[in-house]
């Protein structure tokens, strides 16, 4: 199935954990420009396969209004990961 593709992390489509959801990339090329440069990855690019999970984004981000259909709301980007010292933000 597939795997989360930010860096660090092992959440897979194929283990359901509870409250994890999987998302696409956007389609519109401004919005997954965001994503691309929020997950830090050296020359990548994101395949139609590629997912994030929930995992990396905000819950304030995430709409789960529907119990069977949860949602990332349309300004969303990922803000959430476990990088290395050495790819923090220096604020």
């Amino acid at each position: 199935m597939g795997s989360c593709v930010a860096f660090n992390c092992t959440n897979r489509c194929s283990k359901k954990i509870p409250g994890t959801t999987f998302h696409r990339f956007p389609k519109d090329e401004t919005r997954k420009n965001l994503w691309v440069k929020a997950i830090r990855r050296a020359n990548w690019e994101p395949s139609k396969f590629s997912r994030l999970c929930s995992k990396h984004f905000p819950e304030e981000m995430i709409d789960r209004t529907s119990l069977s259909c949860v949602r990332l709301r349309e300004n969303a980007v990922p803000s959430i990961f476990d990088f290395p010292s050495h790819l923090q933000k220096v604020y």
